[in-house]
């Protein structure tokens, strides 16, 4: 059977004063007087009740220091109430209640919490808290590399999207491959805008509304001369259309004509405007070498 240690009276009062005065936590003043916790607590239960004179002053004071209970009442709560919650969220994580995901954010918000609570009592030890509570102690000790890696991304994808406020993550990683000659997947790009909050501005696909009494056949009295009818030689149908394209940095547009019979763009004209002028040219272009076409079909007035 162990025996009982005894300690000195002298050091007792020395280890409560250091706490009562100095400001000691019960870990430091155990690890500093080579005394253990749980004495030191049955020390301070005692101090309550005996008055004890102080070996520093000389003076005799009562040991009911109510500004320690209450602290230490203080984290008693909160040590419960942290082993209450990661009590409820390891539970479900290990019985399979929660998805992958909710598993993952489970794990993450009991870290937090554990955290939250070392960093209000810096002398609880981590090993402690983990294994009070039962979270993995590598997960505590553990400091995340990704997030300067993440910065360094984000702020290279800001600077892309002043320059282009309208680049996906696909696209982006072609710009940035083409352009920047720096290899960076569309997948990362993705994850480091959703990490941060970054938002793209998305093209609207038809950003103005047409009145269809303007365009009603039977308003304007024109009807699709072509739509039930089959080029039969060049020349007899020529349908027009234009596109834009980005060329280094540029946005460029480029207006068609195609003969239906042939198949063969017959004209075109490439311009940095959109205007009246792209699509007339491209027309006065075919029209010098190929002659007039018996019909000319438009898309909405290309």
């Amino acid at each position: 059977m162990a025996k009982l240690r005894v300690y000195d009276p002298i050091l007792k009062q020395q280890v409560i004063d250091a706490i009562k005065y100095s400001g000691l936590s019960v870990s430091q003043a155990s690890k500093q007087y080579g005394v253990h916790h749980k004495s030191i607590y049955f020390w301070l239960s005692k101090e309550g009740t005996t008055p004890v004179t102080n070996s520093i002053t000389g003076q005799t004071r009562n040991k009911s220091d109510s500004l320690l209970i209450s602290k230490l009442q203080q984290e008693n709560r909160e040590l419960k109430e942290l082993l209450g919650s990661t009590h409820l969220d390891l539970s479900k994580f290990k019985k399979n209640i929660l998805s992958d995901s909710a598993k993952k954010s489970s794990l993450q918000i009991t870290l937090s919490r554990v955290r939250d609570y070392s960093a209000k009592h810096p002398e609880t030890k981590l090993s402690r808290l983990a294994k009070i509570t039962g979270v993995p102690k590598s997960s505590l000790y553990y400091k995340p590399t990704q997030t300067a890696k993440d910065i360094i991304t984000k702020e290279l994808i800001v600077q892309t999207l002043v320059q282009d406020p309208f680049l996906g993550s696909k696209r982006m990683s072609d710009h940035l491959k083409v352009f920047g000659n720096i290899t960076l997947n569309h997948k990362k790009i993705s994850r480091v805008k959703q990490l941060f909050g970054i938002q793209v501005r998305y093209h609207k696909n038809n950003p103005y509304k047409r009145d269809r009494g303007l365009c009603d056949v039977k308003t304007l009295g024109i009807e699709n001369l072509v739509k039930e009818l089959t080029p039969e030689y060049p020349n007899h149908i020529w349908s027009s259309d234009f596109t834009y394209l980005l060329f280094k940095g540029n946005w460029y547009y480029v207006a068609t004509l195609k003969d239906n019979f042939t198949k063969e763009i017959v004209g075109w004209h490439l311009s940095k405007h959109h205007t009246e002028n792209l699509t007339t040219q491209a027309f006065q272009k075919a029209v010098s070498v190929f002659g007039k076409p018996i019909y000319l079909h438009s898309d909405q007035g290309t």
